[in-house]
């Protein structure tokens, strides 16, 4: 089979200077490449990756903004004393790897001047038994675990800080783009 051999052309040369004497160098481009060749060399695949890392930073610090609020309005719920009567376990896998954790969602009821009260409620990786009390905040028929405060502040403010991040490499991508 015959070797094709693409035709090569100087297009610059520059001095580079290095302990006193001159070295000459040649830069050469390839003559003849393909325009698909050249849209996908590392300068575009790194635009795009910036522009899609952006996106993404986004749209993770969109999902921690709304955890944040959703626990930092939880803090204004009524802190009630639940009894747990009942939990399903099911085992969360994670990663590619043989790590795995139990978690327990329980049902809860609790008394307070509008009558008794029943909800489902997530207890994590945390043991639990049937009759243990627990702490929780309710309103109406809803109820959660007690979290401290800053756990929904730090949440919001490190979603509000990956959304920053997003737009910034976003806004830096497209403009380098153009």
């Amino acid at each position: 089979m015959p070797r094709m051999v693409m035709p090569i052309e100087p297009v610059g040369r520059f001095r580079a200077r290095g302990r006193g004497r001159s070295v000459r160098r040649v830069t050469q481009e390839f003559a003849g490449i393909s325009p698909a060749l050249r849209s996908s060399t590392p300068s575009n695949l790194a635009r795009l990756f910036r522009r899609v890392g952006g996106i993404v930073a986004a749209v993770v610090g969109l999902v921690f903004l709304l955890v944040g609020v959703t626990l930092a309005v939880s803090q204004s719920w009524a802190p009630a004393t639940g009894t747990v009567q009942s939990c399903r376990s099911h085992t969360i896998h994670s990663g590619s790897s043989n790590s795995k954790r139990v978690d327990q969602i329980c049902n809860v009821t609790w008394h307070d001047a509008a009558g008794d009260h029943a909800a489902s409620v997530d207890f994590g990786s945390t043991a639990v038994y049937n009759g243990q009390s627990a702490a929780i905040r309710v309103r109406g028929n809803d109820a959660v675990l007690r979290t401290p405060a800053w756990e929904g502040y730090v949440a919001m403010a490190l979603g509000v800080a990956l959304i920053a991040v997003g737009a910034l490499v976003s806004v830096r991508a497209w403009r380098r783009g153009r």
